[in-house]
């Protein structure tokens, strides 16, 4: 099985114009330069169908704040699994550019 609170992403974090690699480890992660320039405080993953090809896609959802809290995005990365079993039991084969909501 995947470990996906336990790998890299690169998402919207430090900058809502940057994309920022974190690494989460227990699906946490706190910017290198400090908390006030990101942290992550939220993460979840759900599974489904979203391109209509049958088979289930992982969706992450990862939410960063910055700047003391005054700043948050949710960001959700699409993993798709490569062909074989479905993704709950493979390896990922690619992910996509984040996509942000909120702050």
């Amino acid at each position: 099985d995947i470990d996906f609170a336990n790998r890299s992403y690169d998402i919207f974090c430090e900058d809502p114009s940057e994309v920022t690699t974190v690494d989460l480890v227990e699906g946490k992660w706190v910017s290198p330069r400090g908390p006030s320039w990101g942290v992550v405080d939220g993460f979840s993953v759900d599974f489904g169908d979203v391109n209509d090809e049958g088979r289930d896609e992982a969706l992450v959802q990862i939410t960063c704040a910055a700047g003391a809290g005054s700043n948050a995005w949710t960001n959700t990365v699409v993993l798709e699994s490569a062909p074989g079993p479905s993704l709950s039991s493979a390896n990922p084969s690619r992910h996509s550019p984040p996509m942000a909501t909120g702050n």
